[in-house]
C-alpha cells in the first residue's frame, strides 16, 4: 500500500483522475502504484499475449491461401516470409512460458507487433503494385491486433502505429504507387488508428483506475477493520495517513 492513497470516499471520485494519472502517458504519478500496477498487469497478460499470437500465426497461415490466387509467381516467396513470421510468432509464444516474461512482456508485445507488420511490408515489397491493395488490408489488420487484442500500452502503441505508418509510405513512395493511392490508403490507416487509439486510450484508463480504486477500498477496509479491532481492545486510535496507529490505555 502506498502513501499516496487516502482514506476518504474523494479519492474514487472521477474528477480525481488525472490527479492520479498522467493524461497523456496514462503512467501513474505515485512510482510505487506505477510499479504495483506494472506486476499486476504482468500477472494477468500472459494468457491474452498468448491467444493474441496464436491468432496472429493462424491469420498468416490462413491468407496463405490468398498468394495462390493472386500471385502465383510470387507464392514461395511469399510462403517463405509467412513461414519466417509464424516461426518467429512461435519463439515469442514461447517466450511468454519464461520466468522473465513479467519484467519483459511489453517488449516482447512490442517485438511481435512489429513482426506483424515486418511481414506485411515485407510482401508489400515483393508484389506487383496491381496487388499492393490487397496486402495493404492486412495493415489495418495488424493495427486493429495491435490496438485492440495483443496488450501494447497505449503509450507503447503510438510508437509502433507512427513506425508502422512511415514504413508504409516509404514502401509506397519507394515502389512509385500512384498519388491518390497512396492519399487514400493513409486516410484509412490514420483513420483506423485514431479510432484505435482513442479506444486504447479509454480502455488502459479504465483498467488504471479500477485498480487505483480497489487499492482505494482495500486500503479503507484495512483500516476500519484495524479499527474495530482496536475499539474492541479499549484503544485509543490515532489515524494518519500512513495507516492505523493504536495506542493501548
Amino acid at each position: 500500500m502506498t502513501d499516496s492513497l487516502t482514506n476518504t470516499v474523494s479519492s474514487l471520485a472521477f474528477k480525481q483522475r488525472y490527479q492520479v494519472l498522467d493524461p497523456f502517458t496514462l503512467r501513474f504519478r505515485e512510482r510505487g502504484l506505477e510499479q504495483e500496477y506494472a506486476l499486476n498487469l504482468a500477472d494477468n497478460i500472459a494468457r491474452q499475449v498468448r491467444l493474441a499470437l496464436a491468432l496472429a500465426f493462424a491469420l498468416y497461415v490462413n491468407f496463405a491461401f490468398l498468394d495462390y490466387l493472386l500471385v502465383p509467381e510470387n507464392m514461395w516467396q511469399l510462403w517463405g516470409i509467412r513461414a519466417v513470421v509464424c516461426g518467429l510468432f512461435a519463439l515469442l509464444f514461447a517466450v511468454t512460458f519464461s520466468p522473465r516474461f513479467k519484467q519483459v512482456h511489453q517488449r516482447v508485445i512490442f517485438c511481435a507487433s512489429l513482426v506483424a507488420a515486418g511481414g506485411i511490408f515485407a510482401m508489400l515489397l515483393i508484389t506487383h503494385n496491381q496487388y499492393n491493395h490487397y496486402y495493404y488490408a492486412g495493415i489495418n489488420l495488424c493495427i486493429t491486433w495491435i490496438l485492440f487484442i495483443v496488450g501494447l500500452r497505449f503509450i507503447n502503441s503510438l510508437v509502433t502505429l507512427g513506425l508502422i505508418m512511415a514504413v508504409y509510405n516509404g514502401i509506397a513512395f519507394y515502389k512509385h504507387l500512384p498519388g491518390v493511392d497512396i492519399i487514400t490508403n493513409n486516410f484509412f490507416l490514420l483513420s483506423n488508428a485514431i479510432i484505435g487509439i482513442f479506444a486504447g486510450y479509454t480502455i488502459e484508463q479504465h483498467s488504471r483506475w479500477q485498480f487505483y480504486q480497489s487499492l482505494v477500498i482495500k486500503n479503507n477496509s484495512t483500516k476500519l477493520h484495524s479499527a474495530m479491532i482496536a475499539a474492541s481492545l479499549d484503544a485509543v486510535i490515532t489515524i494518519d495517513e500512513r495507516g492505523v496507529v493504536i495506542e493501548f490505555n
